[in-house]
């Protein structure tokens, strides 16, 4: 928690002189992380792939079936 309160003080720090200062530093920071998850991701889809099945739409007809207006504003 400290170290994120620290990067949101220096964001805002940094703002004002210009976004080009963010993007510049802050771009490649944010493609390792995209990066990463995206190797993270795909590796554990390989090792599991029934994770794909909670992108099924029929899940969620079944749920708004079963619930009906109170499923759709509990999801």
């Amino acid at each position: 928690m400290p170290i994120t309160v620290l990067i949101l003080i220096l964001l805002f720090f940094f703002q004002r002189q210009g976004t080009k200062i963010i993007g510049t530093f802050f771009g490649p920071i944010m493609m390792v992380w995209f990066i990463t998850i995206a190797i993270l991701g795909v590796s554990n889809i390989i090792d599991r792939p029934e994770i794909m099945k909670a992108v099924n739409p029929i899940h969620a007809f079944t749920f708004f079936g079963a619930n009906g207006l109170p499923g759709f504003i509990i999801l």
